[in-house]
């Protein structure tokens, strides 16, 4: 690269400059755990610093954690940084003693092992954190509320909406926990260090908040499966990488060498500004912090400390040379001043032949890499990544050739129906109960609005409402709906994916007005994505991704997608077939593991805004039409045999063939119940197939890591 060749021109300058002269040589103590001193970013970083100029210390783990501060070496600049283990109060009164300069503030540790004083110190900085609230239990006098909900949670006053990220305040301890609202299917994803190539695990069942420790509480940042790490080396040098976040499948992708597949992305100019204030505020020139990108904005979730980047060679050359900037411009400042400003330029052979290089994998390296400056923004985007003609004019910019093309590749949509399903089923019943009506106006906002109930806790409700109906009513027909209500309700563990209450008002008081005095029940269930109609969703976002993105050794849409080059929206209606399928089409699109629930949640986008891709409500015309047809198809419920004057009125002037078969059908409503009896036989005879299939897939499920149980209490009825 043209920054390696530099450095080997920096050193052949030094040799130069030093001939003749003396100059005594900075002295750059290590103190860290061998681990951490010794592992291969370190080792790259120190190799290209001018052995000629430094003196290189490594301080050890046996001097570290058995010497006296008084018996360390005694260094000009000192590198410290906490990993497991490190005495960080013993290094501060190192550093109180000796007054090294320092590459990073040892005393920052305290506030970076605090993701509540991180947040605090983010916030004065005008930096975006999500937003959060924090639950404190270590403070016996402090009195702290906590209520769950199927959607949100209340702590201490303060609502966050589900799903959302259980956080502890001890920046030390990995074990966050997701948990996702039973709109979405419930349950929730423990995040930790990474095992093997695992990240994270989904559990179906566990809904419940840890109860004891001090958390902090965020709403879930939807990023569409990407975190960025951003690296920096003083105010002014950031490299940026994307990755596969750990919330969607927890899997692991890595390499042929074994490291986690990152790509380098380009940073916008705010993201820019917010790495110029972390490492002034936190005192820590080499450092990394998270960010997460939605809408156009960036928030920051986490800052690291001293972190490096693994295996890349620019970012290697690149930090040598500003690390060495630093310290030569602090400590031998009348030696910087005496140099060339600039080490001299590449020959034109050699830039020709870095350029040519460059240009050929340029979907591998990325001029973001280099230092901050900010780019002047056009009107609207501040904070919007760069698109890839921007990203082609940084190219040339840095003096790298880029193809041109008359016509650009803007966009591409898919409209996409759900996946096989269940039937539809429904009861729709009129009701005036004093105790329905109690319910109705419990939750509604208005008595003249419709509402609709998907909540466990407000289906529960319901169920018990009903109930109590039922132990003093005397209505034969109203009891046999109701009854029917009641089973649908019982027959599966609730959860507000798979059923759906309506309560539509139709009577109110004097003149309209007041509460509603008689309400349409809907009582809506099935229409159910199968495992058929699973399998049919992902098949055909593998071939949607192999098709459209075909995947020539670049990575295709799944290395678009990381690096933001692809700005990948994927909108569902709220019904749960429909964002089931969503989710089942994007594990495909992007080659993901695990079930549906963590990646809907983290890709699939459920708006209101999203009712207007349906069909409009209201229609009159529409509804008419529907109206006439429901009214001719009651005729045939009667409970009579088949006549000539029956089949008149049911199809006038029909032909021979169908009057033969609406003959040979008799009883319409006899026949129908008949064919009521032998679907339910039929169900209960595929009962013990539905239960050895789904004990099959548990114990493929438990042996892949996914966590107990299946993914929803449907997935049954669903073989059934």
């Amino acid at each position: 690269t043209d920054t390696h060749v530099k450095m080997m021109k920096i050193k052949e300058m030094f040799r130069y400059f030093l001939r003749g002269r003396k100059i005594k040589k900075i002295t750059l103590g290590i103190c860290a755990m061998a681990k951490k001193a010794e592992s291969k970013p370190m080792r790259e970083i120190l190799s290209r610093l001018p052995e000629e100029l430094f003196e290189i210390k490594f301080f050890g783990d046996e001097c570290i954690l058995n010497q006296p501060i008084e018996a360390w070496p005694v260094v000009e600049v000192l590198i410290a940084f906490y990993s497991t283990k490190f005495p960080t109060e013993k290094a501060l009164e190192y550093v109180k003693l000796r007054k090294p300069f320092m590459i990073n503030d040892l005393a920052m540790d305290a506030t970076l092992k605090d993701r509540r004083k991180v947040y605090r110190l983010l916030q004065q900085q005008g930096i975006d954190v999500p937003n959060h609230v924090v639950l404190e239990r270590e403070d016996p006098n402090k009195t702290n509320t906590v209520e769950e909900f199927d959607e949100y949670i209340v702590v201490n006053g303060v609502q966050i909406n589900k799903p959302l990220v259980e956080k502890p305040v001890d920046a030390e301890d990995h074990n966050i926990h997701i948990y996702y609202p039973m709109s979405a299917g419930g349950g929730s994803k423990r995040l930790f260090r990474k095992v093997n190539d695992r990240s994270s695990e989904f559990y179906p069942s566990i809904n419940e908040l840890r109860t004891e420790g001090s958390y902090i509480y965020e709403e879930f940042v939807v990023t569409q499966g990407t975190d960025v790490k951003v690296y920096t080396v003083g105010p002014d040098y950031g490299h940026a990488e994307a990755r596969k976040s750990p919330v969607v499948d927890g899997r692991v992708k890595r390499d042929p060498d074994g490291l986690e597949v990152r790509y380098p992305v380009i940073l916008s100019p705010k993201e820019k500004e917010m790495a110029r204030k972390i490492v002034t505020a936190f005192g820590q020139k080499v450092c990394g912090f998270d960010i997460l990108r939605v809408q156009g904005r960036s928030y920051c979730c986490d800052v690291n400390g001293f972190s490096f980047v693994k295996n890349s060679r620019k970012y290697y050359d690149d930090a040598s040379q500003i690390l060495f900037q630093i310290m030569l411009d602090e400590l031998r400042p009348d030696f910087r001043s005496s140099m060339v400003p600039r080490p001299p330029q590449l020959q034109d052979g050699t830039a020709k032949r870095d350029r040519d290089r460059l240009r050929d994998r340029e979907l591998r390296t990325s001029p973001s890499l280099a230092t901050l400056e900010p780019a002047e923004p056009r009107d609207g985007d501040e904070d919007r990544p760069p698109s890839p003609s921007q990203s082609m004019a940084s190219l040339e910019s840095c003096g790298i050739p880029a193809l041109h093309s008359e016509e650009e590749l803007r966009c591409v949509i898919a409209v996409i129906r759900h996946a096989d399903r269940t039937p539809k089923q429904k009861v729709k019943i009129v009701v005036s109960n004093p105790q329905y009506l109690d319910y109705f106006h419990f939750y509604t906002k208005s008595p003249k609005k419709d509402l609709k109930v998907k909540s466990k806790s407000g289906l529960l409700r319901f169920l018990q409402v009903t109930r109590d109906i039922l132990a003093g009513l005397d209505d034969q027909e109203l009891r046999r709906k109701l009854v029917h209500i009641r089973d649908v309700l019982e027959r599966w563990e609730i959860s507000g994916i798979n059923r759906k209450l309506q309560m539509k008002p139709q009577k109110w008081g004097e003149d309209g007005e007041g509460p509603a005095r008689e309400v349409v029940l809907i009582l809506k269930w099935g229409g159910d994505l199968t495992l058929l109609g699973r399998d049919q969703a992902e098949s055909l976002g593998a071939q949607f991704r192999h098709s459209m993105y075909p995947d020539t050794g670049g990575g295709g849409v799944l290395r678009l997608h990381s690096t933001y080059r692809h700005d990948l929206k994927i909108k569902a209606s709220d019904e749960g077939r429909v964002m089931k399928t969503a989710a089942a089409f994007a594990k495909g699109l992007l080659e993901l593991e695990g079930q549906l629930t963590p990646i809907l949640a983290s890709l699939v986008t459920v708006e209101e805004k999203n009712r207007c891709l349906l069909d409009r409500g209201g229609n009159f015309e529409v509804k008419a039409d529907m109206d006439r047809c429901k009214q001719h198809l009651n005729r045939l419920q009667v409970d009579q045999p088949m006549s000539e004057a029956l089949v008149q009125q049911i199809a006038p002037g029909c032909c021979r063939a169908l009057s033969r078969s609406l003959y040979k059908l008799g009883n319409p409503l006899a026949s129908l119940r008949r064919l009521h009896a032998l679907i339910a036989d039929l169900c209960r005879q595929l009962e013990p197939f539905s239960a050895q299939e789904q004990g099959s897939r548990d114990r493929g499920s438990s042996c892949s890591g996914e966590g107990p149980g299946p993914e929803s209490a449907l997935d049954a009825d669903r073989d059934r």
